[in-house]
This record gives structure tokens, sequence and C-alpha cells, in this order.
């Protein structure tokens, strides 16, 4: 009788995990969701493999407060910010940003990153966003992909937060930035939404690279709504330091 009850509950524990498990569909891996997935986040514009970084004014409108600093940012170090008159929250909220801004700007081996997971076709949809892929990670990470640029980036991180990009910007190369795109964070347990943030992003060319300008995010939350803005301006990049016997 014993071991009947302690299979039983052995039973149950295992309906519950089945329960608890990813319910979106599941597909088995597919060199053209690789091949979609790879040729999209190639024609996204990146920062040159030499780049060095830029030093840049700051200026933050938090909400209608508008304050002026400095930028210092390098690769290997991130954003480095020299700014007063910001609340301790809204400091946080300004390094956060540029050091997301930045980071997604640098270039990343594929092959590294989402190439190394076993990427996926589910059927199509249709959708005016593009096809899906799934990256079967950790995550439930899934993508959108149209015309050749990524459109929606899907992930479960605590909360599911999903990025839509609604419009790009040509940088004349054949390659595109984002410039409008909404993110949207829902509860994981109930799917509800509890935060929008719609972004605007611009940029401009110095020499050979495309820098960050602005960006401006409207949140909603909580029943209201935040508006920021960061501007960049008078940039000075970094030069570049050969090292000796280089070319």
């Amino acid at each position: 009788m014993k071991k009947l009850l302690l299979s039983l509950f052995a039973v149950a524990l295992f309906n519950v995990a089945l329960r608890a498990q990813d319910t979106r569909p599941q597909a088995a891996p597919d060199p053209r969701a690789y091949e979609l997935l790879k040729q999209a986040q190639a024609a996204r514009e990146s920062f040159p493999a030499n780049f060095a970084g830029f030093k840049a004014e700051l200026v933050c409108n938090d909400n209608g407060h508008e304050v002026v600093g400095s930028l210092d940012y390098r690769p290997a170090t991130g954003a480095k910010i020299s700014i007063a008159g910001l609340s301790e929250e809204a400091q946080g909220w300004l390094t956060q940003q540029l050091n997301s801004l930045l980071s997604h700007r640098r270039a990343g081996d594929f092959a590294q990153g989402e190439g190394r997971y076993p990427l996926a076709l589910p059927a199509d949809d249709h959708s005016p966003l593009g096809r899906r892929v799934l990256v079967n990670d950790k995550l439930k990470s899934s993508y959108r992909v149209l015309n050749g640029q990524i459109t929606e980036v899907d992930r479960t991180m605590g909360d599911r937060i999903v990025v839509t990009i609604l419009a790009t910007q040509a940088t004349g190369t054949g390659k595109y930035l984002p410039h409008h795109f909404v993110v949207s964070a829902f509860d994981a347990k109930t799917s509800q939404l509890t935060r929008s943030e719609m972004f605007t992003d611009e940029f401009t060319q110095v020499a050979n690279v495309w820098l960050p300008s602005l960006r401006k995010i409207v949140t909603a939350e909580a029943g209201k709504l935040t508006a920021r803005v960061i501007t960049l301006r008078k940039f000075e990049l970094h030069k570049v330091i050969v090292a000796a016997g280089g070319n």
C-alpha cells in the first residue's frame, strides 16, 4: 500500500511538471530558420570591428526636468556618465538605457549566440510581422523576420517581454537600425499586460560610424504615462590605437 501511494505521488508530481512546461508549439530544428535569422541579424547596422568608442554631450529630459552632462563610451568598459541633478532612480534608468542602447549596436558572432541553439520554424501563421523563428533556449525566445529584418523579439525573463519593431532607419549600406518600437511586458502567470514602453531611436553618422543621437521613451504603467528623452550631441570619436607592427 505504501509503495502504491508513493507511486501515485510520483505520477502526480510528474503531471504537475508537465503542466508547468511551455505550452507554445515546438518544431524540429530547421536549417531555413538558421539562415533566416542569421541574415536578418547580419543586416543590422553595428559598430565597426575596430570601433574605440566616443565622447558626447549628454542631455536628459526626465518628464520635463532637463539636465546636461557628458558620456564617455568605450566598448571594453561600457558607458561612463557624468551628470548631476537627477534622482537616484532616474540616474539608474539613464545608465541602464545608455548601456543597453550602445551594447545592442555591437556586432556579435551569430554562431556563439542564437545560432548555437536548435532553431526551428513553426507552422506559418501568416502574421503581418513576418515568419516566426523558435530559438528553443531557456528563455523561450522567438523572433519574427520580415523582408530580411527582425520585427519582433519575444523572451521570458521572469515576465514575458515582447519587442515589436514598427519602423527602421536605412543607413545607405543595405543595413538598417531600429527607429520606432514597442516593448510590452506581460505577467508570466496571468498573461496580463503590465507595462508598455514606446521607443523612438534616432542615429547620426560620424565618419564611418552610426551613433545614437536620441532615445525617446513613453512608458504606460500603473495608470500613468511617463516621458523621458536622452539626447547625445557634439560627438568626438576615440582614436583607434594600432599595435606595433599592425597595418
